[in-house]
C-alpha cells in the first residue's frame, strides 16, 4: 500500500504541468458535449418508441378481439339455430350438416358441441386441427384416408350411456363408424358447461390447465372454449353449445405478427405463465426469449408496475410493453411485446455512434499530441502502476522489468519485483483466494471461522508404499510431483481449495473462501475429470502410474484461519472431513475409485450415473450411512460404457430388492450380474453376504 501510494505520489508530482492541464480541459469539454447529446438523444428514442410500441400492442389487440368476437358469433349463430326448436334435444342431430359448415368456413374453429340438460352431446370436430388421425376407441388403428370431420355423438340418458364417432370426407360422406359402450365422458361435468348455470352469458371456460385454457377430451389439443347458454320458450336452461379454438391456430396468428425486425408478442395467463404462443411453434430465437427474458420482465413489471420500460438481457436491450387483455368477466391474459431496441433506431443508433466515435477520435487526437513529449516518463509510470495492480489481484503472469534511466524508476521497479516474489512465494502455503483477500482488502488475517456446509474430497493413491518400494527417491519425488501437479491444476481450475497434502493424500473443498456454483457437483465433476488425466501425462513420460481412490462428502463445518496468533491455517474442521476421509480408504474394500456420500448423492440429482453399495458405519463413527460408487455422467464428456451403465442399473435393482426384504430376487438378479461381470467385487461381496445369511 505504502509503495502504491509512493508511485503516485511521483506520477502526479511529474504530470502537473501546462500539458496536463490541457489534457484535462480538452477531456472535461469532451466528455460534457458527449454526455449531453447522448441523453437528449436516448430521451427522445425513449419517448418515441413509447408510441411506437403502444400503437402495436393496440393494434395486435385488436387483432386477437377479432378472432375472439368471430368465435362467439359462431356459437350465437349456433344457439340461433336450434333456439325456438320444440325439443332441441331431440333435434340435435340434425344439426350435424349446419355445424360442418360453420367449421368448412371458420379456420380458426376446431371444433363445434351442443350438450343438453337431459345428456345429449353433438360435436363436430375438424380432424386436421385437431390433429386425429386413429380411431378414438383404438388409438394403434389408423383412421381411412380422406377423413376430414369426424361427427361424435353420446346419449347419457340411457343405461348405459352410448357414443358414437362417424368420420366423414370432404363430401360428408361416411367412411368409418366407431361405437364405445358405454361412454366415458360426460359434458355436463366439464367446466365448459356447468359454469355457465351461474353466468347465463357468453364465457370463457377455464380448467386445471393454465387458466382460460381448455385440453379438449375429444384430442390432445389444448385451446379455449367458448361456452353460450340455450333456453326454451319458457325461459328454461336446456342445452350448452361450445366453440373450441385451438391455441396452436392462435399460436401461428401470433408469431406471424411482424413487430419490428425480430419482435415478439407473448400472451401470458394473470399468473405471468405463458400461453400463447405454445413453445412447440416458436423457433429456437423466440423459444429461449420465451424462456429467460419474459419471466424476469414480468417480474420487473409487477414490481414496478410500468406498462413501458426496457430490459437487458445478455449483451442485447428490448423495449417491453406491457397491456391486459380481458378474456372474461373474471379473468384476464396479459400481452407482452418485446422488442431489440436497435430494431426501431438502428439508424439513430448509428448516427449517435458515429459521433461518439468522431468525438472520441478527436479526444485521441489530443491525447496523442498531449502525451507525446511525456510519454517516456509518464509510460513507465502507468507500467509500474498497472504492474502493482496486477499484484493487488494476485495475477502473476509474465515477467516484467521497466527500462528507464530515471534513478526513481529504478529503485520503483525494484521494488515491485521483490513484493513480487514474496506474494507469489506466500501463496505457496496458503490458498490464493485467502491471500488475494487480504491483499485487495488490505485486512489483517485474523484468527476465527464461519459455520458452512461443504463438499469435501480427499484422494489417496493405491498401494502408495508397494509401488513406491522399487524406485529410486528421486524417482518417487519426480513422478508423485508431477501427479500432485496434473491432480491441483484441475482442482483449482475448478474453483476448489487444496487445504493440504498429506503425504501421498490430497484435501480440497469448495465454496470457500470463493463462492462456487453448485459446488457439490463441482466436486463430483472433478474428481471424474482427476480420475481420468492423473496418469495420462505420467503414461507420456513412461513414469509409474498412480491409481487414484477418492472419498466425497458434504455437511456443516467450520471454515476460516485456525491456530495460533503467531501461525495459523485457512482450512475446514468438523465431522464432514472426517467422514470424507474415511470414505477415500473404503475404495479398498469395494475396489472402487469413488465413493460419495447418502448427503453428496442426494444434492447431484440424477446427472450422474451411481450405484449404491453398502450401508456403513465409516471408521470412527456410529451411525451408518449408505455410500455410493460414483461411475460417471448421464451426458458430457464422462459418460461410461454401456456395460458400465447396465452394471451400475442392474445392480442398483439387485440393492433395492435386497433392501426391501426381497432376498430371493436380489439373489436372482445378483447371480446373474456375477456371470456377466465375474471381476465386480461389490457384487461379489453382496452376493455373499445372502449366502452367509440365508435361513
Amino acid at each position: 500500500m505504502r509503495l502504491l501510494k509512493r508511485t503516485l505520489y511521483f506520477f502526479r508530482k511529474i504530470q502537473v504541468h501546462i500539458v496536463t492541464i490541457f489534457f484535462l480541459l480538452i477531456s472535461f469539454s469532451s466528455l460534457i458535449i458527449i454526455f449531453f447529446n447522448y441523453h437528449r438523444n436516448y430521451e427522445g428514442i425513449h419517448d418515441l418508441s413509447e408510441e411506437i410500441i403502444q400503437q402495436v400492442s393496440g393494434g395486435l389487440i385488436d387483432k386477437m378481439n377479432s378472432v375472439t368476437r368471430q368465435t362467439q358469433l359462431l356459437a350465437e349463430a349456433t344457439r340461433g339455430v336450434i333456439i325456438n326448436r320444440e325439443d332441441p334435444a331431440s333435434n340435435i342431430p340434425v344439426l350435424a350438416p349446419y355445424l360442418i359448415n360453420m367449421l368448412k368456413y371458420s379456420p380458426m374453429v376446431f371444433s363445434v358441441g351442443v350438450a343438453t340438460v337431459d345428456g345429449y352431446y353433438l360435436a363436430v370436430i375438424d380432424m386436421a386441427l385437431a390433429g386425429l388421425s386413429h380411431y378414438y376407441s383404438d388409438p394403434q388403428k389408423a383412421l381411412p384416408r380422406g377423413v376430414k370431420y369426424a361427427v361424435r355423438i353420446i346419449n347419457n340418458n340411457t343405461s348405459p350411456s352410448t357414443e358414437t364417432w362417424q368420420y366423414l370426407g370432404t363430401d360428408k360422406q361416411v367412411l368409418a363408424t366407431d361405437t364405445i359402450n358405454p361412454s366415458s365422458y360426460d359434458p355436463r361435468t366439464d367446466p365448459w358447461f356447468t359454469r355457465m348455470n351461474d353466468w347465463p352469458s357468453v364465457q370463457w371456460a377455464n380448467s386445471v390447465l393454465p387458466r382460460g385454457v381448455n385440453k379438449y377430451q375429444s384430442s390432445e389439443e389444448p385451446g379455449i372454449t367458448v361456452s353460450v347458454p340455450v333456453y326454451n320458450r319458457d325461459n328454461t336452461f336446456v342445452a350448452m353449445i361450445g366453440t373450441n379454438i385451438t391455441l396452436n391456430y392462435l399460436s401461428n396468428y401470433i408469431t406471424h405478427q411482424q413487430i419490428g425486425k425480430s419482435g415478439q408478442a407473448f400472451i401470458l395467463d394473470s399468473e405471468g405463465k405463458l400461453l400463447i404462443p405454445i413453445p412447440s411453434s416458436l423457433d429456437p430465437a423466440s423459444l429461449e426469449l420465451a424462456q429467460t427474458l419474459i419471466p424476469s420482465a414480468y417480474k420487473q413489471y409487477e414490481e414496478d408496475e410500468k406498462e413501458h420500460f426496457f430490459f437487458r438481457e445478455g449483451k442485447t436491450e428490448y423495449i417491453i410493453h406491457v397491456q391486459d387483455f380481458p378474456i372474461s368477466l373474471d379473468d384476464e391474459w396479459i400481452v407482452v411485446i418485446a422488442v431489440p431496441f436497435s430494431d426501431f433506431f438502428a439508424r439513430i443508433l448509428t448516427t449517435q455512434n458515429a459521433t461518439i466515435l468522431i468525438s472520441l477520435t478527436i479526444l485521441i487526437i489530443f491525447s496523442i499530441l498531449v502525451f507525446f513529449f511525456s510519454k517516456r516518463i509518464s509510460v513507465p509510470i502507468v507500467q509500474l502502476a498497472r504492474e502493482v495492480d496486477k499484484i493487488t489481484h494476485f495475477d502473476f503472469r509474465g515477467k516484467f522489468s521497466v527500462k528507464s534511466n530515471i534513478h526513481e524508476i529504478k529503485i520503483l521497479d525494484s521494488s515491485i519485483a521483490a513484493l513480487r516474489v514474496a506474494l507469489e512465494s506466500f501463496g505457496k502455503y496458503v490458498p490464493k483466494d485467502v491471500v488475494k483477500t487480504l491483499v485487495e482488502e488490505h485486512q489483517m488475517i485474523e484468527l476465527g471461522g464461519k459455520k458452512i456446509v461443504l463438499p469435501i474430497l480427499f484422494t489417496d493413491i493405491t498401494d502408495f508404499t508397494a509401488t513406491s518400494e522399487g524406485m529410486t527417491s528421486e524417482e518417487t519425488m519426480s513422478s508423485l510431483s508431477l501427479y500432485f501437479d496434473t491432480l491441483s491444476k484441475i482442482i483449482l481450475e475448478s474453483q476448489g481449495t487444496i487445504d493440504k497434502y498429506i503425504g501421498d493424500s490430497v484435501m480440497a473443498f469448495w465454496g470457500a473462501p470463493r463462492a462456487v456454483s453448485d459446488p457439490i457437483k463441482t466436486a463430483c465433476v472433478t474428481a471424474l475429470r482427476a480420475h481420468r488425466a492423473c496418469n495420462l501425462e505420467a503414461k507420456a513420460r513412461g513414469l509409474p502410474e498412480w491409481k487414484t481412490r477418492f472419498g466425497i462428502h458434504c455437511g456443516e463445518v467450520i471454515v476460516g484461519n485456525i491456530g495460533t496468533s503467531e501461525r495459523m491455517n485457512y482450512t475446514v474442521i468438523g465431522d464432514a472431513v472426517n467422514t470424507a476421509s474415511r470414505l477415500t480408504a473404503i475404495n479398498k474394500e469395494y475396489h472402487t475409485s469413488i465413493i460419495i456420500s447418502d448427503a453428496v448423492h442426494k444434492s447431484i440429482g440424477d446427472g450422474f450415473v451411481t450405484r449404491p453399495l453398502d450401508f456403513v458405519a465409516v471408521k470412527g463413527k456410529k451411525i451408518k450411512l449408505t455410500i455410493y460408487e460414483l461411475v460417471g455422467m448421464k451426458e458430457g464428456e464422462f459418460v461410461p460404457t454401456p456395460d458400465q451403465i447396465q452394471l451400475c442399473e442392474d445392480f442398483t435393482q439387485a440393492y433395492v430388492a435386497l433392501l426391501e426384504g426381497r432376498q430371493e430376487e436380489a439373489k436372482q438378479k445378483l447371480i446373474a450380474l456375477s456371470e456377466r461381470f465375474p471381476d465386480d467385487i461389490p457384487t461379489q461381496m453382496l452376493l455373499k453376504r445372502l449366502y452367509l445369511n440365508r435361513p
